[in-house]
């Protein structure tokens, strides 16, 4: 049986139809690609004024506005999948599959947009570091796409997984002054700490495996509740 035919490949094609096809993902898509080239509007304007630096200067200001969208973007998109979860197991009775297709549509997802948003960042901004800011950012809006959609997927409903996801990730950022090095453990400090704020590789190493960490952490849990709770 060729993989496009098996059960898996069609768990896959049925998540990604039904996250295409859900209004608010569109929407929420189209709000973060119109932020995205707004900052790079403004991140250009600032280097064509007064000789700016390349991303890897602007990584974070350019990248917190847009995280927002990814992770409101993720959340949704699993929240279309769990809204007919009970006629999706009709078709596709085991669990774990359909929660597996559901994280690899996301990640997928968000991985292609990600890319689309920032090639043309990388090519008006050059400099020296381009490259690795460019890696670095690319792996944070996946991670941010996939801790939306685990919340989605423990909480079941968008509008609390949304806040959820925000309270997690956007909050601790705006307060980690005030959190020390306890907010590093968070996922949204560890994210400034990767893209803009790190003060030496081994603390941006720790950073990236703190928000690893918190990509698995917020994924198992969704997968769990879609496993263990009622449809």
């Amino acid at each position: 049986m060729r993989w496009r035919d098996s059960q898996t490949a069609c768990a896959c094609r049925a998540e990604a139809l039904k996250m295409v096809t859900f209004p608010a993902v569109r929407w929420a898509g189209a709000a973060t690609a119109a932020l995205a080239l707004l900052q790079l509007w403004s991140a250009a304007r600032g280097r064509a004024q007064d000789g700016a630096g390349g991303l890897e200067q602007v990584a974070w200001s350019w990248t917190v506005p847009v995280q927002v969208g990814f992770l409101v973007t993720g959340a949704l998109a699993c929240a279309a999948g769990t809204t007919c979860l009970r006629t999706t197991l009709l078709v596709q009775p085991v669990r774990a599959r359909v929660a597996g297709a559901r994280t690899g549509v996301v990640g997928l997802g968000a991985l292609a947009a990600a890319g689309l948003l920032l090639a043309p960042v990388a090519v008006l901004l050059p400099g020296r570091g381009t490259a690795g800011a460019t890696g670095r950012v690319l792996l944070w809006l996946v991670a941010a796409a996939l801790i939306g959609s685990g919340a989605a997927g423990l909480l079941r409903r968008a509008s609390t997984a949304v806040t959820g996801a925000l309270l997690l990730v956007v909050v601790p950022q705006a307060l980690s002054g005030y959190l020390g090095a306890a907010g590093r453990l968070l996922p949204g400090v560890a994210a400034q700490e990767l893209l803009g704020g790190a003060r030496g590789p081994g603390s941006r190493t720790a950073a990236l495996l703190t928000v690893l960490a918190w990509v698995c952490v917020c994924q198992l849990a969704g997968a769990w509740r879609t496993i263990r709770s009622d449809a």
